[in-house]
């Protein structure tokens, strides 16, 4: 049923003559309803097309596209392949769905072999679910190779998968710390290594590392989990020194609390977010879908931060901030 969306736009694909304009205006008002109906039916606003004040309305690869005077593809992301890491569950299933419905094809990787198969299945022919361990370089090789061997390329890579645990700087055990590094920023380190030529030999792309919030400041008790995030976001900026030269973009997200299983429990009325809430899943990916499009074709080394605003202020206690000026 979530492909219906986004194919569901072939039932009406037509040509409409630019001699008609009650035919055009009928056409969009169609569209808009349609595109209404699709947002309230699968819970998600897809950007499908765009909507001009001329209502030129063109067929373009299937789908109509009301544009400005110029063509315009439907999809951020259309026919790229991207590699979604830890993409069975949460943010990183969440990315996949959402580029999905932007046009790409997705190879879908993660240790959790029931999920991650059943979110492929859901997905349909554009995506394919690989079994890896990315703190294994072999694990890497095998996943950069299936998505090759599938789907032709590789044009993209979402460095999503990640682990985190908690204890006292003086009690965290050696094996956690090791663990937790291993999987956060050795996975991102190899996944560079592995994906950069496959992305070179597609004639460039992007590749987007899910750093954190906590890799632009400390968090008691995640000792090991800062230590990483600190880690992605510099090897991005290094990374993107080199890729630049073989058309290669890298940049690092940073959310803050996103609602997930790894944020269960927690309550966002604990942290200072001004925006007052966690950050859906969604709300991240679409970051993560406008990085790894040409619409940031201009962007590399750089870091998007996703945090409501936790991050933006020097927290203290002070009075309810009606009362504050008052």
């Amino acid at each position: 049923m979530y492909l219906a969306s986004i194919r569901a736009n072939c039932f009406f694909a037509m040509v409409i003559s630019r001699h008609g304009r009650a035919w055009r205006r009928w056409a969009i008002a169609f569209i808009r309803l349609f595109r209404e109906f699709t947002r309230l039916s699968f819970g998600t606003k897809r950007r499908v097309w765009q909507l001009s004040e001329q209502h030129d309305a063109r067929l373009f690869r299937g789908y109509i596209c009301i544009t400005y005077g110029e063509d315009y593809v439907m999809a951020r992301v259309s026919e790229k392949v991207i590699l979604v890491t830890g993409a069975a569950r949460g943010m990183g299933a969440a990315h996949a769905r959402l580029l999905i419905a932007e046009g790409a094809r997705v190879v879908v990787t993660d240790i959790l072999d029931a999920d991650g198969g059943a979110l492929a299945a859901e997905l349909g022919n554009a995506a394919l679910y690989v079994h890896q361990d990315v703190s294994e370089p072999k694990s890497w090789a095998t996943a950069v190779a299936a998505a090759e061997s599938t789907f032709g390329a590789l044009h993209g890579l979402v460095n999503n998968a990640g682990v985190a645990s908690m204890a006292p700087i003086e009690q965290f055990p050696l094996d956690q710390w090791n663990r937790t590094l291993a999987v956060n920023l050795t996975g991102v380190f190899l996944g560079i290594q592995a994906a950069l030529p496959a992305i070179r030999r597609a004639g460039g792309g992007s590749i987007v590392n899910v750093s954190s919030v906590e890799g632009l400041r400390g968090s008691p008790g995640l000792h090991a989990y800062v230590a990483s995030k600190f880690g992605v976001r510099g090897v991005t900026k290094s990374a993107a020194l080199e890729g630049a030269a073989f058309g290669v973009r890298v940049n690092s997200v940073h959310p803050g609390l996103v609602t997930t299983a790894m944020s269960e429990g927690l309550d966002p009325a604990l942290f200072p977010i001004p925006l007052g809430r966690a950050a859906q899943p969604l709300e991240v990916s679409q970051a993560v879908a406008f990085l790894l499009s040409d619409e940031s074709s201009y962007m590399t080394g750089a870091e998007i931060v996703l945090d409501g605003g936790l991050t933006i202020g020097v927290p203290h206690k002070c009075a309810a901030l009606e009362h504050m000026f008052s």
